[in-house]
């Protein structure tokens, strides 16, 4: 805690307080000792619940930290976690250290050149919008004149390698792993659910048995509130959801009650971990070998134990929906928006990202099209239809007519026995 002081001058009562790197503010003066003493009470109050922020008193590290706590302490972001997690690296940075007020733009695009070394350019993307949000509330309240962040944009990279377009499962996959005997009826439940319904791991271990309606799955919350979209939506249930989710609830010992969870945390019975993926990955563990040395070594997860080497997290069982719905793998190929409303996007651009075929669908689409043999006929037919279209236009071929003595010769060099 920050120190304070009250002293006497003249008829007066004065408050000054101690900030960073030993700099003495003054807060006023006051007529009564007492009012100074409030004054002083609740200023330190407020400096430690970070509602109170001097010009020249802090450094951009600290400010983005206290920016970040206020959020937390409203409320109203969803991922709090990540905005920390991404505030971390800036302060780790030499960034972190310059005063407030001394910021320049320069420093801000030198942070992030130095930080596309290090992650990818959409994680400094992130980096950079928390800190221009938190410079812009450092702008609106008048302890910085402009947002030196504004006018610096993150530097484009040169892509030095071929990447797929989108992960997902492929269909003999889906069937490898919803059959594999290595999975627990409960991985088994949570799989197929979010394979065949496309929630957001959130959405999904926040559902409750009173939100099981019929044949279709009314998603209320996520894992710390509402939807990410903030609103009510109506998942309609593929047949291989609601078969799952009958047979998970008459495997479960758990209440099945209306406010029930229906994928609760193993031993505690509450809401999992954000992190939670009902075993999905590999989990690292050590050991130490004869020779006393620890080495590293990995529980193969459900993924693996499917036979599934690719590098396909939890998440991508949405982008599995999305894609077989869009390639009409399960049935009737979905619309667009269609699949827009049932997987809660916000807008068509998002959903257009799964408007896409894989390399195997492709190929289906192709021998569908055109039979193997069909070439070689059309090649035969082109060639008869080349032959009777000259036919027609200069007649039956004979002898070269030309003015040209040396052609002539050459062509009857041709016939000539």
């Amino acid at each position: 805690m920050r120190r304070g002081a009250i002293d006497r001058r003249g008829s007066r009562w004065r408050v000054r307080v101690r900030e960073g790197q030993g700099r003495r503010l003054t807060l006023g003066s006051f007529a009564t000792e007492a009012e100074a003493k409030r004054v002083l009470a609740v200023y330190i109050e407020a400096r430690e619940a970070g509602d109170v922020i001097l010009p020249g008193a802090t450094t951009v590290g600290a400010w983005v930290e206290l920016w970040i706590d206020r959020r937390d302490r409203e409320g109203l972001v969803r991922g709090i976690r990540q905005e920390r997690s991404h505030a971390q690296r800036l302060a780790a940075a030499p960034i972190a250290d310059i005063p407030l007020e001394a910021l320049r733009p320069l420093d801000v695009d030198n942070f992030l050149r130095a930080e596309l070394a290090a992650v990818s350019r959409s994680t400094v993307i992130k980096i950079r919008r928390i800190l221009a949000q938190a410079l812009d509330r450092a702008v609106a309240e008048e302890l910085l004149s402009s947002n030196p962040c504004r006018s610096v944009r993150v530097p484009k990279v040169a892509t030095t390698e071929v990447r797929d377009a989108w992960t997902y499962l492929r269909a003999e996959e889906v069937d490898r792993l919803l059959r594999s005997d290595a999975l627990t009826p409960r991985q088994r439940a949570v799989f197929t659910v979010a394979i065949f319904t496309g929630l957001r791991r959130g959405e999904l271990f926040a559902l409750q048995w009173g939100d099981l309606e019929d044949d279709v799955l009314v998603v209320r919350r996520g894992h710390t509130g509402a939807p990410k979209s903030g609103k009510l939506r109506r998942v309609p249930l593929l047949a291989p959801a609601a078969s799952a989710l009958a047979r998970w609830r008459q495997k479960t010992r758990r209440a099945t009650k209306p406010e029930s969870l229906i994928f609760p945390a193993v031993r505690s019975g509450k809401m999992v971990d954000s992190s939670h993926s009902a075993g999905w990955y590999d989990k690292p563990y050590w050991k130490t070998t004869p020779q006393g040395k620890r080495v590293k070594g990995l529980t193969p997860g459900a993924k693996t134990k499917a036979g599934i080497e690719r590098d396909v997290r939890f998440h991508d069982l949405r982008h599995t929906a999305a894609s077989h719905l869009v390639m009409g793998t399960w049935g009737r190929r979905w619309l667009l928006t269609e699949v827009r409303d049932f997987l809660g996007h916000s807008s068509i651009t998002l959903t257009e990202r799964y408007a896409h075929l894989a390399d195997d669908a492709l190929v289906e689409a192709a021998r569908g099209t055109v039979g193997p043999g069909w070439v070689q006929e059309a090649s035969k037919s082109a060639d008869e239809n080349a032959d009777k279209c000259l036919e027609s236009l200069v007649g039956t071929p004979g002898p070269v007519r030309t003015v040209d003595r040396r052609l002539r010769r050459a062509d009857a060099l041709e016939r000539s026995p």
